[in-house]
Order: structure tokens, then sequence, then C-alpha cells
């Protein structure tokens, strides 16, 4: 994926959620992290994380992109 398109993803994130372009690191973060979990034609049966660690990796845990979140301390 080229880096424009990772703007265009970011725009489009920050945009629907009517969020400000101060969270746009956050947003190409998360695209980019995505991605990561997604499987590809470059890796057989496998998605680019998984073929790097060599573990299995779940998708249980994500949330919408823009949700309130609270940290727990």
């Amino acid at each position: 994926m080229e880096e424009s398109d990772h703007h265009e993803n970011d725009h489009r994130m920050l945009s629907y959620k009517k969020l400000s372009k101060n969270y746009s690191a956050e947003a190409v973060t998360c695209s980019i992290y995505l991605l990561n979990k997604s499987p590809t034609f470059s890796v057989k049966n496998l998605v680019p994380e998984e073929a790097w660690s060599g573990t299995k990796t779940g998708v249980t845990y994500l949330i919408v992109f823009g949700s309130v979140t609270f940290a727990h301390v």
C-alpha cells in the first residue's frame, strides 16, 4: 500500500468519526495495524503478523476507531 493510500485511509476514518486532524497519527497507526492483521496475497494462509512472529494472532479485542475508551490505572 502506498503512503498516499494511508493518508486517504486516515482521512476517511477521521471524517467518518467526525474527528479533527489532530488524530491523524492515530488513524494512520490504526490503519497500518489493521493491514498487518489482514490476509494478503503475498503470504499464503497467514496474515503478515503471523508470518513474521510465527504465532497465531486474534482480533477479538479490537474496537471501532474513535470509540470512547477508558484507561484503568
